[in-house]
């Protein structure tokens, strides 16, 4: 029965409880589903379980009520006991659950406490949230201030956000294109690997870097360096990454600029070696050139000196027979056909020797010799003892019997000129007929000596046999021989001797004869010699005009070229003293030439000698070679330094004096006239008055072999008389030596008056072309790279044939010829020839390193003509190529 029975079904009744129930259930209902969705959403408070098991208790109850409803009208009391057990169970056990978390609750702080807690919380959260919205703001500012490209990229690397530096950098107008882009399309090739990589590594919470090529939009190169960081979260996770992007591009650019740079320092570095070596080549083969001259001198020495004994043995009535050569006294030939018809008439050999053993004529010589004796050192020195021995105390006219060591017989006269021994004439080796030859002794000689025994045996089976009668009488006819030669070649020395006045009166043309022979040396060798000069001192130049090398290197240098400069005087001083060089007179102040190169004297004289200089207060005006004139100095000083071997003084004076007469010096006549003079003093060993006057002869030297030439003093002589001037010279053993050199003076100024000499501004180069036409490729490639250097637009011709033919094809913008005089095919004159007539007024500058007869043997004549010698320096090349073309 429904449980409205018991309300009677009293309406009013009804819907009370039935309201009431309902709205209660609902109530419940409401309660426990909102602390459900509380705990829902604060799983990890507290009392989490404690809300949970409360809500069922309070589902429970609202169910309670809806059934209460229910069974108002519906008598389902069954279910509605159900759901009351259900509920009773839940509530004892909410209870049971609940009861023991009572002390915990009353832990709690209050509501008011909890109030003021959060209130806290939330100022803290407020100071918080203005923190980091500052700090925001800061890293906003950071970012934006930045010069970097600064980006954000998701964990995947995909773009998020680009700084508005970035932006600009970059290029990027419109950065929505670019959100959301994978990070590595912003690069290319390899870089892209490399992006992809500092991504992976920025994920796995490293640090990820590379430098990579990114162009801007609109093309414009750019490099970048790039650092791609994790930001990361609060469990420790890359939340976002930072990429941060520096412009290196200037930094690249700076970088291939000094690798550049590097390479062409490289390049230089290595083509300066190779000049370096170049160059030691160079000294090396001017070091073998010198060595071989030095080997001739001294040949020539030695040449002169064996001349000049010979010559004073011939000549001199006291002079040494002695001191000849047997060969240079007999007639060789002739003897050598009278001993060979001797030969055939008798049988007998015979043979002339030098009283040193050798062996001049010979004519019948016996294997026994040859084969044997001669050829084991042991006989062999026998055999030249015996030679040199024999005719010992055997007089002139006679001859003498003798068994040598081998036990053969020799017989030997003396040859005897002018009462000097000066060889033997022989006849053996033999037996005599009357004898039986010890073949045993034999046998032991050829065990002894290690001959063949058998062969040994077979040659003395050979060896002639005379009778004593045949022997004597050959022999008296080899005394007899041998006493005619010996007068005749006395008579012929005394012939000699009695033509020695005519000899004397022809020593003046040997001497020209002799400087006629250095100049044909000089001259020979100085084109070559000038060319490998003119290398070395151009390289040389050039390497010292180079502004990166160091001191040590720059006085490497400096020694280079002072090397190839005394070479080039020394040439300069032989063609001087040859009359084959080329002289650069001009007006000159003789103080200034040794102002000039007191500073190289002082070098070359050593620290132990004191160099005083001491000039004439007036300007000395003479036409001279200058080069010429420094020539004579550095070769007085250097003799000055050798005969002070202890140290001393070396005073050079100047002045000026008048000859009023002629007279007659030393080095020649001195004619009147007023005289520049040049006094050069040491303090050294001096000279006896035989050495000065001997002391301008070529070759003739007091030193040591190898320490001296003898030339220098020549080549002095040689280029005082070039400018018509003469030398005096004043010595005495231990007082050293006093040398004035007398120049004809051009004028005297006084010092108030001297000019002030403007420094020589460095040559300019220029951009016009130029023909460059040399037959020898180092000095051409020399040239060439100068004139390159400078500015200049270089045509290159090899011969003389081929600067007409460049000329032919080039002529209409070539504005002067730099041209070899003398060069195969045709010569600098024979070419300028041609080119005049396709072009009148062309602009030639000559340049040789041949001798000046050599020049003008050449047809090349004329002061209308420009020419340079060889070596030149490239400073003064560039100033005469500039002076031709700017006139």
């Amino acid at each position: 029965m429904a449980h409205g029975f018991c309300f009677s079904w009293e309406p009013g009744l009804v819907r009370l409880h039935v309201v009431s129930d309902i709205a209660t259930g609902i109530a419940y209902y409401a309660i426990a589903f909102a602390m459900l969705y509380y705990a829902y959403k604060r799983r990890g408070i507290t009392y989490y379980g404690m809300l949970i098991s409360f809500a069922a208790f309070i589902l429970a109850c609202g169910t309670t009520h809806f059934f209460a409803a229910y069974t108002i009208y519906d008598p389902a009391y069954w279910q509605e006991g159900y759901v009351k057990a259900f509920t009773a169970v839940i509530s004892i056990a909410s209870a049971i659950y609940f009861i023991p978390q009572i002390p915990k609750v009353l832990t709690m702080p209050s509501l008011a406490k909890s109030l003021d807690e959060n209130r806290e919380l939330n100022t803290q959260l407020t100071r918080t949230v203005q923190a980091l919205q500052e700090s925001n703001a800061l890293n906003q500012s950071i970012i934006d201030s930045s010069t970097d490209c600064i980006k954000f990229l998701d964990p995947e690397g995909r773009l998020q956000y680009m700084s508005p530096e970035g932006q600009r950098r970059l290029g990027i107008k419109n950065l929505d294109e670019f959100l959301n882009m994978p990070y590595e399309n912003f690069w290319h090739g390899k870089d892209r690997d490399a992006a992809r990589a500092a991504v992976a590594n920025a994920r796995q919470g490293h640090q990820g870097s590379f430098e990579g090529y990114c162009p801007t939009q609109d093309g414009t190169p750019k490099w970048w360096e790039v650092i791609v960081t994790p930001v990361k979260g609060a469990d420790g996770n890359p939340e976002k990454l930072l990429a941060v992007l520096r412009d290196i591009t200037e930094h690249k650019s700076m970088e291939e600029n000094l690798h550049k740079q590097t390479l062409q320092l490289e390049e230089e570095l290595a083509e300066r070696q190779m000049a370096q070596e170049s160059l030691q080549e160079q000294a090396a083969m001017l070091e073998e050139e010198v060595e071989e001259r030095r080997k001739t001198e001294e040949a020539l020495q030695r040449s002169e000196d064996t001349v000049k004994n010979k010559l004073r043995a011939i000549l001199e009535p006291e002079g040494d027979i002695g001191a000849l050569e047997l060969s240079e006294i007999i007639d060789c030939e002739m003897l050598q056909s009278m001993l060979e018809d001797f030969y055939r008439i008798t049988g007998m050999l015979g043979a002339v020797l030098d009283v040193s053993g050798k062996v001049l004529v010979a004519v019948g010589w016996q294997d026994i010799c040859t084969k044997f004796h001669r050829c084991h050192p042991d006989t062999l020195k026998n055999c030249i003892e015996s030679d040199i021995n024999l005719t010992n105390g055997v007089p002139v006219g006679t001859f003498k019997h003798y068994r040598c060591k081998n036990n053969l017989w020799d017989m030997v006269t003396p040859l005897v000129v002018g009462g000097k021994h000066v060889g033997n004439v022989f006849i053996g080796q033999f037996f005599y007929e009357d004898e039986v030859p010890d073949v045993e002794l034999f046998r032991e000689q050829a065990r002894r000596y290690g001959f063949d025994e058998a062969e040994y045996l077979a040659a003395l089976d050979r060896v002639p046999r005379f009778s004593r009668e045949a022997a004597d009488a050959g022999m008296k006819f080899y005394a007899k021989l041998t006493s005619m030669v010996s007068s005749l070649s006395f008579s012929s020395i005394k012939v000699s001797r009695m033509l020695n006045e005519r000899i004397h009166l022809e020593e003046q043309l040997r001497q020209s004869q002799k400087m006629e022979a250095v100049g044909q040396l000089a001259g020979g060798v100085a084109h070559d010699f000038n060319n490998i000069l003119q290398v070395i001192s151009g390289y040389g130049n050039m390497l010292k005009m180079d502004g990166k090398l160091d001191d040590r290197q720059q006085g490497e240098i400096d020694h280079i070229l002072a090397a190839s400069e005394k070479a080039a005087q020394l040439t300069k001083g032989l063609l001087a003293f040859s009359r084959k060089q080329v002289m650069a007179l001009a007006p000159v102040n003789l103080n200034d030439i040794i102002e000039n190169v007191k500073k190289f004297l002082a070098r070359i004289i050593g620290e132990d000698i004191q160099l005083k200089t001491i000039t004439c207060e007036n300007r000395l005006k003479i036409y001279a070679d200058w080069g010429q004139i420094e020539q004579v100095l550095i070769n007085l000083a250097t003799n000055a330094r050798d005969a002070m071997r202890k140290g001393g003084l070396l005073t050079i004076e100047t002045g000026f004096q008048t000859v009023e007469a002629s007279t007659d010096h030393e080095s020649g006549r001195a004619e009147p006239g007023c005289y520049a003079v040049m006094t050069v003093s040491d303090t050294g060993i001096g000279m006896d008055k035989e050495t000065c006057k001997r002391i301008f002869e070529p070759f003739y030297t007091t030193k040591e072999i190898g320490k001296g030439t003898g030339l220098g003093m020549a080549i002095v002589y040689g280029i005082v008389k070039q400018h018509n001037g003469f030398i005096d010279v004043y010595s005495e053993p231990g007082q050293g030596t006093t040398f004035r050199i007398y120049l004809p003076i051009h004028g005297i100024e006084q010092s108030g008056l001297e000019e002030t000499i403007a420094p020589v501004a460095p040559p300019r180069g220029g951009t016009e072309t130029i023909l460059v036409a040399e037959d020898d490729v180092d000095v051409r490639n020399l040239v060439v790279s100068l004139l390159t250097r400078f500015g200049y637009d270089v045509i290159q011709a090899v011969d003389g044939q081929d600067v007409v033919d460049k000329f032919t094809e080039h002529g209409d913008r070539v504005a002067m010829i730099l041209m070899d005089m003398i060069m195969p095919k045709k010569n600098g004159k024979e070419a300028y020839e041609e080119i005049v007539l396709l072009k009148p007024d062309v602009k030639v500058l000559y340049s040789s390193g041949y001798t000046a007869d050599f020049i003008l043997n050449r047809g090349v004549s004329g002061e209308d003509i420009e020419l340079i010698m060889k070596p030149v320096q490239p400073m003064e090349l560039l100033r005469r190529i500039r002076e031709i073309l700017d006139r």
